[in-house]
């Protein structure tokens, strides 16, 4: 093949340059139009923030100035009491069923304190979250306010500014003749055994001991009454997962066997569940007094009426540990006071002062108790030895989910 021609080659190696060199510069135009519309991006955010903060401003403050009559019957559903109150105040109502987040689209009966009334509750922007907080609370609702912006919410006012003392919150009596105290008195009248209404007919106590007949007929409001009349403590009856409504009946959620059931102050939480189960298969819980969490397995019914309000485990343990300390006579092998305890959906471990471990699953004691032990740990992801024995399979796995 013939040499190219020195001036050929020359040629050649101009427009090679010369394409690298529009390259380059095509290169350089691509980059700077991005940065510019980087540039010009931000700077109309920018502007769309002001625009933003200057409408939230504007609409907050039409929250601050807006009054509602918030109405609290228990047949209306938790959703639109909350749409009610995101409308007025364009924050968000959260209500809780209690530690969880409750179901919207539940009534609002499900959520409330035993003995709780019907209401109507006067809302102004500017009255205060804490004190709307705590007024909920005494008509037995547990409630939280949330904002879209972060901060302080205890200090602000339902609107969300800085709460300026400006808010007077009241409360409105519900309109029926036959009601002889307000709403208000009504929900912060502390409950006592003493001072309680004289129980059911078809029910009677007696010293530290409870009759509760249970028939097709009798309703969940009539039961919860009885049982928080003679203990203090609450109990939630379920139909299914649900809890049950207060105007259903026993029949209704699945009464397999009607009778007498004596219910003694010393009796375990845990053994009285397991006997409503196996004996008149009725689903039952016991919660504390303000129904904040429910109560330890191993503390008596007498005991679960004393935990305070916003109690932890912790002092649910200790009051298990008093039990003992007390001189009490001990329970029955199966109603034995646990050590220490842990709940994960519908599973309850428990360890016995003898550090034998028992695992519940709804409320039905399990037969392969490693087993059980097995598939929380696989639920949690919980890593175990398959060389551990019974015992420190459960206490360590009851450590994990306590931490």
């Amino acid at each position: 093949m013939a040499a190219l021609d020195p001036m050929e080659r020359a040629r050649q190696e101009y427009e090679k340059r010369l394409e690298k060199a529009r390259k380059r510069e095509e290169r350089e135009r691509i980059k700077h139009e991005k940065e510019m519309a980087k540039l010009n991006k931000n700077i109309s955010n920018a502007f769309r923030n002001v625009n933003s903060v200057q409408r939230m401003v504007g609409v907050k403050t039409e929250a601050y100035n807006t009054e509602i009559d918030l109405n609290l019957n228990g047949d209306r559903g938790i959703y639109e009491i909350c749409n009610d109150f995101r409308r007025a105040f364009k924050s968000t109502l959260c209500f809780y069923d209690g530690r969880e987040l409750a179901n919207v689209y539940t009534k609002l009966y499900h959520v409330r304190k035993n003995g709780a009334t019907d209401c109507t509750i006067h809302l102004s922007g500017k009255d205060s979250v804490e004190v709307f907080e705590d007024v909920m609370s005494r008509l037995g609702l547990r409630v939280i306010v949330k904002f879209d912006e972060e901060g302080p919410r205890n200090k602000k006012n339902l609107a969300g500014f800085e709460y300026d003392g400006k808010g007077q919150l009241r409360l409105e009596e519900k309109t029926v003749a036959e009601e002889k105290s307000t709403p208000a008195e009504k929900a912060i009248e502390k409950h006592s055994p003493k001072s309680a209404e004289k129980p059911a007919a078809e029910s009677h106590a007696s010293g530290d001991m409870l009759w509760l007949q249970l028939t097709p007929s009798t309703t969940i409001e009539s039961l919860r009454k009885q049982f928080n009349e003679a203990f203090g403590a609450q109990l939630r009856v379920y139909n299914g997962n649900k809890v049950a409504a207060p105007t259903d009946t026993l029949g209704a959620i699945g009464l397999t066997a009607e009778g007498t059931f004596e219910c003694r102050s010393s009796l375990t939480v845990a053994s009285f569940i397991e006997q409503m189960k196996a004996n008149h298969g009725l689903k039952v819980k016991v919660y504390t007094c303000d129904e904040w969490v429910a109560v330890l397995d191993g503390l008596t019914l007498e005991s679960a009426g004393k935990v305070k309000k916003n109690a932890v485990k912790a002092d649910m343990e200790s009051m298990i540990a008093n039990q003992r300390n007390e001189g009490e006579d001990k329970p029955a092998q199966s109603e034995m006071s646990v050590k220490k305890s842990a709940t994960y959906e519908e599973y309850t471990i428990g360890i016995m002062p003898d550090n034998k471990v028992f695992v519940r699953k709804n409320d039905t004691v399990c037969d392969n108790t490693k087993g059980a032990l097995r598939e929380v740990a696989e639920k949690v992801g919980f890593d175990y030895d398959s060389n551990w024995t019974t015992q420190q399979f459960g206490s360590k796995l009851v450590g994990f989910l306590n931490k």
